[in-house]
């Protein structure tokens, strides 16, 4: 990218704290929005230093994929829709310096659908997660 944004996924942006997975799901605040066959479950928290500005968590209940092949498919299709637009949010993110955006990307349907149709899912949500902002 050219304004020096890595377009990688490393494992420090990736949400894996039970207490932070905690304060997302269980504790009052957060918001959520549904671009079928995904929601966004999202918070926006105080940030530790060190942390980056946004953090993901992809998940793929087995009651509606129960083939771990297609589960891991699907985990693999958002991260890589999240990978290709993830400065949408982290550009959004930079004006609140202390601040830390939680996403959680939770699969609805009961099949696989192209990384087309994921990806245009997960662009359209993270552009109204912006909005809210």
């Amino acid at each position: 990218m050219s304004d020096g944004t890595s377009q990688t996924l490393c494992k420090s942006e990736r949400l894996n704290s039970m207490t932070l997975i905690g304060r997302l799901f269980n504790e009052p605040g957060n918001r959520a929005t549904t671009v079928f066959p995904v929601r966004a479950i999202y918070k926006i928290v105080e940030r530790e230093a060190g942390t980056p500005a946004v953090t993901v968590l992809m998940s793929v209940p087995k009651r509606k994929l129960h083939h771990a092949v297609d589960r891991n498919r699907v985990k693999r299709q958002l991260r890589e829709a999240y990978r290709k637009q993830k400065a949408l949010l982290a550009d959004e993110m930079e004006s609140y310096e202390d601040k830390q955006l939680l996403v959680a990307f939770v699969w609805l349907e009961e099949a696989v659908r192209s990384s087309a149709a994921v990806e245009n899912s997960v662009s359209r949500l993270m552009n109204r997660i912006k909005e809210s902002l």
